[in-house]
């Protein structure tokens, strides 16, 4: 749809003419930082105008690029003395946001730094959600998104609070701040600002983790997460209220048919991890209705049924492996395993590896560094283990 212009041919909506200008004035901004670096060097004079362009360009201050550039500026020039060693300061993160100086032409392109989390985090794929942004080495954005959601992933069209991960493909991503992509790292910048678990990673610790997982993760696993895919894409489309991308995902993986679902009481459907009550209750409500079952009938008329088979361990009866029945919660950087191998044992051992800390969770395995799901856990009374204590309870 066209944008809406005034008479002066500007857009009407503000956010839309915000976003423009905040675009256009970073890139004016990574040409005068690196102008003033063209010497190598930053004096008094240099930095107080970069805090006075700052200062009179708000658009820009709200950027990633902004949040950093403008406080250091601000601490640097609190005394109106610029020494030796604040000079060094700036220089190093003004090349650091801005890219370095251009020697040659072929130098000319260098821009800003990837915001990528470090550490590099694990990668898990089951029950995680995606957004890939960029242009990936590993192929067409349709394949990429094939290779996560047959590895148990999900795929998402933008950031959101629910999203694991923002993969940011390897090619062109140098000028991620002047480009399209670069609002959606900005978005998944300020969600993970916010207190969000999103994390940043590249193409390349995405695809090492894909490869990792390729080896244990068999034909049928694959073709059982693609219907996944395919049925929890149908429960988002029918327009339940509160289920979203990832509440789909796990009503799909838990019923494994639109029958199942609609058959399932208040009482079963709040029983199913990460869906309370009022989750279940919309969930219902839409299934006793009649306009929602004739929704169904209507699918179903012209072949949109999807359904999938319970995984062997719930076929071979899970009820006698150590995991049965049980939610588990993997937070932290693990030292024992690898995040995608030891969310394949929990499955292979009859239990279920979710991605968030309800009441409904039996445990968490918490390695280095584990943060709010940790905190989580213990608000809630949720019991923790270490990774020893984890593999003395499965029995290794």
């Amino acid at each position: 749809m066209a944008t809406e212009l005034d008479d002066c041919g500007q857009p009407i909506e503000a956010g839309y003419n915000w976003a423009r200008r905040c675009d256009s004035r970073t890139d004016e901004l990574i040409g005068i930082c690196r102008g003033i670096l063209a010497d190598g060097a930053l004096v008094l004079e240099e930095a107080r105008f970069l805090a006075d362009w700052l200062r009179r360009n708000a658009p820009v201050r709200s950027s990633p690029l902004g949040r950093e550039l403008e406080p250091a500026l601000n601490r640097a020039l609190l005394d109106n003395v610029l020494t030796a060693e604040k000079e060094e300061e700036l220089v190093t993160l003004v090349l650091r946001l801005c890219g370095g100086t251009p020697r040659t032409t072929d130098d000319a392109s260098l821009s800003t730094s990837l915001p990528l989390d470090s550490p590099v985090p694990d990668v898990g794929f089951r029950g995680h959600t995606f957004c890939l942004t960029g242009k990936f080495q590993y192929g067409p954005r349709t394949v990429c998104e094939r290779a996560l959601v047959e590895l148990g992933g999900i795929a998402l069209p933008r950031p959101t609070e629910e999203t694991s991960y923002l993969v940011i493909g390897e090619i062109g991503s140098r000028d991620w701040a002047h480009s399209a992509m670069g609002r959606k790292i900005e978005r998944a910048i300020a969600l993970r600002d916010a207190g969000a678990t999103i994390r940043v990673v590249s193409e390349g610790t995405w695809v090492d983790a894909i490869r990792r997982l390729e080896q244990s993760c068999d034909v049928a696993e694959r073709r059982r997460n693609c219907a996944i895919a395919g049925l929890a894409k149908e429960v988002r489309a029918l327009g339940i209220h509160h289920v979203g991308t990832r509440v789909a995902h796990v009503l799909a993986s838990h019923f494994g048919s639109l029958d199942a679902m609609a058959a399932a009481t208040v009482e079963e459907l709040s029983s199913v991890h990460e869906i309370g009550d009022v989750i279940a209750e919309s969930v219902h409500d839409f299934f006793g209705n009649p306009a929602g079952r004739t929704t169904v009938e209507e699918l179903k008329a012209v072949g949109v049924d999807p359904k999938m088979e319970k995984p062997a361990a719930a076929a071979a009866g899970a009820g006698t492996l150590p995991l049965s029945g049980q939610t588990v919660v993997v937070t932290g950087t693990l030292t024992q395993f690898d995040r995608t191998e030891i969310e394949q044992l929990i499955l292979k051992l009859g239990g279920k590896a979710a991605g968030s800390v309800s009441k409904k969770t039996s445990f968490v395995v918490a390695g280095e560094n584990a943060g709010s799901k940790l905190a989580k856990a213990k608000e809630l009374g949720v019991a923790v283990l270490t990774e020893d204590e984890f593999k003395k309870k499965i029995g290794v």
